[in-house]
């Protein structure tokens, strides 16, 4: 699997695995062949890596939960506002080059009424965000556990992606559309993985 042909496709399927604690899973549009597959590491918060099959034998994607504090770990050097975060952070690396591709840091008390994440650059500079589209739909969405969520992936000033919840009694599942096709394919699925399953419905997941 690669990121071209993630980035040919015309839409996906995303869901969390139940029992997964935290894993989500991307597939098709049809939701026939899983493409990507994002387990989390919960020890020592630890964060997820994002697979290309549910074997796990090949690693893409290692999005970093940064905390606090010193951190001389190669994902966190030039991080500096990373570290600073007192709210959820994830520094995101690519795993075969082992390239800082960005990262991703919660709005902590705006994302208790609307769930919303900052999208940051390698170097710690905000260039987009990932929202909830509607102030009623998150506040329904916080009331009523069936309602879904609805997000926009913002990047550099326009929409990357949509995330659209379906209706779902056990997990969150999500339809994934890319709409800007210069985006960092790699950060919009690693998007996905982070509201469809490791952070889903404000943090469950995390």
């Amino acid at each position: 699997m690669d990121w071209d042909y993630i980035r040919s496709q015309k839409g996906f399927f995303v869901k969390r695995k139940f029992f997964g604690l935290g894993t989500s899973m991307i597939y098709d549009a049809a939701g026939s062949r899983l493409l990507l597959y994002a387990k989390a590491k919960f020890r020592g918060g630890m964060g997820f890596r994002i697979f290309s099959s549910a074997e796990m034998t090949e690693e893409l994607i290692f999005a970093k939960r940064e905390f606090g504090g010193k951190d001389d770990s190669s994902v966190a050097k030039g991080m500096g506002s990373f570290k600073k975060a007192i709210n959820s952070t994830y520094s995101v690396t690519d795993s075969k080059t082992g390239e800082l591709i960005g990262g991703f840091r919660r709005r902590g008390l705006r994302s208790i009424l609307r769930d919303t994440w900052l999208i940051l650059s390698p170097d710690g500079r905000e260039i987009g965000q990932i929202a909830e589209r509607s102030g009623l739909g998150a506040f329904l969405s916080r009331m009523i556990a069936l309602v879904p969520q609805k997000y926009t992936i913002e990047i550099n000033g326009t929409a990357a992606a949509e995330l659209n919840g379906r209706v779902s009694f056990f997990v969150p599942k999500f339809d994934l559309k890319v709409v800007d096709q210069n985006a960092d394919i790699r950060m919009v699925m690693t998007a996905a993985a982070l509201i469809g399953g490791v952070e889903g419905k404000q943090g469950q997941g995390s």
